[in-house]
C-alpha cells in the first residue's frame, strides 16, 4: 500500500486523500491541533491508541443568541493582552476531547475503528426566573456531551496498482472534524450548547498506472441533522431564506442578508486528480500536482425554501522534497 504520492504506507498509519491537500475533500475527518497521543502496538499487527485532543468548538454564526429565555449565555471570548490569542475567539470549553482508536494489518489491507468523546461548556448568567425557572443573578457553567464512533479502510485491490479507500464517523458534536467545518452544536432551551448529530462518508480509489504517476479520485458527503426549539437553534424551519437568491446593499457590504439564514444541512464533494513526478533522483524529488473538485452546498428548509449552490474549483500545486 502507498500514501501521498506512492510512497509505502506505514504500518499502523491512517489511510488518508492524496489531494493537494486533506482540508478540501469533503467527507475526510481530521483536524490540526495539539494533541497527547499514546500508541502501543502487537507484533506490528495490531495498533491500539488514545488521544486526547483540544480542538476547539464550532457553533452556526448567528444560531446562538447572547440571550435565551432570560438565561445571558458565554460560549467565547477573544484573546487579548498581545498575547499569541489577541483578536481569536476560544471556546470556553473545560477539557479535551478523548479518542481511542485501534488498527488492524492482517496481511492485507488497513482497518481502523474509532470512539470519540467531546465535552461542550458554556457559561449562563439569569437575567430572568422564567421560562427556565433558574435563580436571578446567580451563574452557572453547563456542559453537554458529543459521543460517536467511525472507522475507515484501505485495500491494495491490485497491488502496487490499485488502491480503494473509505471512511465514515456518526456523532453527535462531530462538525469541527469534518473538512466542511459543519457545526459542532447549537443552543438549547436552558442556555446549554446542544450537539448536532452529523454524518460523514469519504471514498475514493488511487490508480498507480506506471513509475511517478498516481491518479485519483474521491467523493465524499457531510449531513447534519436539524436541532431546534421555538424560533432558534440548526435547520429551523422558522427561519427566513427569503433572501437568499436576491442581491442587496449589504450583500456587497457584508456578504451577508439577515433574510438567508440558510443553515448548512449537507456538503457534498467530487473530485480527481492526479501527481506526476518531474524529477527524482540523488537531489530529492520534484512532483506536480493537478486536482479539480465539485462542491454542492445544500440548506436546509426555511420560509422562502431551501436555496442550494455550487462551485468548480481548480488547484495546481509543484513541490520539491529534498532527500
Amino acid at each position: 500500500m502507498r500514501n501521498r504520492q506512492g510512497w509505502p504506507l506505514q504500518s499502523g498509519d491512517c489511510p488518508h486523500p492524496q489531494t493537494i491537500d486533506y482540508n478540501l475533500v469533503v467527507g475526510f475527518d481530521f483536524t490540526r491541533n495539539w494533541q497527547v497521543r499514546l500508541v502501543k502496538d502487537f507484533d506490528k499487527t495490531l495498533w491500539l491508541g488514545i488521544s486526547i485532543e483540544n480542538p476547539a468548538t464550532l457553533t452556526a454564526s448567528g444560531n446562538i443568541p447572547a440571550n435565551v429565555n432570560g438565561v445571558v449565555v458565554n460560549f467565547s471570548n477573544v484573546g487579548g493582552g498581545g498575547g499569541f490569542l489577541t483578536g481569536v475567539a476560544v471556546t470556553t470549553d473545560q477539557a479535551p476531547d478523548i479518542i481511542v482508536k485501534a488498527a488492524l494489518d492482517p496481511g492485507w489491507g488497513h482497518y481502523e475503528v474509532f470512539g470519540i468523546q467531546r465535552f461542550f461548556t458554556d457559561n449562563t448568567f439569569c437575567s430572568s426566573a422564567l421560562p427556565t425557572g433558574c435563580t436571578i443573578n446567580t451563574t452557572d457553567r453547563k456542559t453537554s456531551y458529543g459521543t460517536g464512533v467511525g472507522g475507515s479502510v484501505l485495500l491494495p485491490v491490485i497491488p502496487r496498482s490499485v488502491d480503494v479507500e473509505g471512511s465514515m464517523m456518526y456523532s453527535s458534536g462531530i462538525g469541527r472534524y469534518g473538512s466542511g467545518q459543519l457545526p459542532d452544536v447549537t443552543i438549547a432551551a436552558d442556555g446549554s450548547l446542544a450537539p448536532i448529530t452529523a454524518l460523514h462518508v469519504f471514498g475514493g480509489v488511487l490508480v498507480h498506472p506506471r513509475e511517478g504517476l498516481d491518479v485519483y479520485g474521491y467523493a465524499g458527503i457531510e449531513q447534519a441533522h436539524a436541532r431546534f426549539f421555538d424560533n432558534l437553534g440548526y435547520g429551523n424551519p422558522a427561519f427566513d431564506n427569503s433572501g437568499c437568491t436576491i442581491t442587496t446593499a449589504s450583500s456587497f457590504s457584508t456578504g451577508t442578508t439577515p433574510t438567508c439564514v440558510a443553515d448548512n444541512r449537507r456538503l457534498a464533494e467530487l473530485t480527481v486528480g492526479l501527481w506526476q513526478d518531474l524529477y527524482k533522483g540523488h537531489l530529492g524529488r520534484i512532483t506536480f500536482g493537478a486536482q479539480y473538485a465539485f462542491i454542492r452546498r445544500e440548506a436546509f428548509e426555511g420560509i422562502g425554501g431551501a436555496p442550494s449552490t455550487d462551485n468548480n474549483v481548480f488547484y495546481t500545486s509543484l513541490r520539491y522534497y529534498p532527500f
